[in-house]
């Protein structure tokens, strides 16, 4: 997770004393990505990259969802200009 990211769970969970349910990927899928496509794999190629997202995001984010009255969710790149790439 990004430093932000975990800095701003820490401020909003100390600001509206709530609890927030982190998700991570499922250690059985990371642990078949990694060998077939490498660490770095999502560098190599678009299918690699799909298959990266879809194992740490995607399928954490389905979990989530399951049962959720409300989600939270951040931005891509081009919907804000703090989130481009320098």
């Amino acid at each position: 997770m990004f430093n932000e990211t975990c800095a701003l769970l820490e401020k909003m969970t100390a600001r509206y004393k709530c609890t927030v349910q982190v998700y991570f990927p499922g250690a059985a899928d990371v642990k078949e990505y990694i060998p077939n496509k490498g660490i770095h794999g999502f560098y190599e190629s678009v299918y690699n990259r799909k298959a990266c997202c879809y194992t740490r995001k995607v399928k954490p984010f389905n979990q989530a969802l399951k049962g959720a009255g409300i989600r939270i969710i951040g931005l891509c790149a081009e919907q804000s200009d703090n989130r481009k790439c320098r």
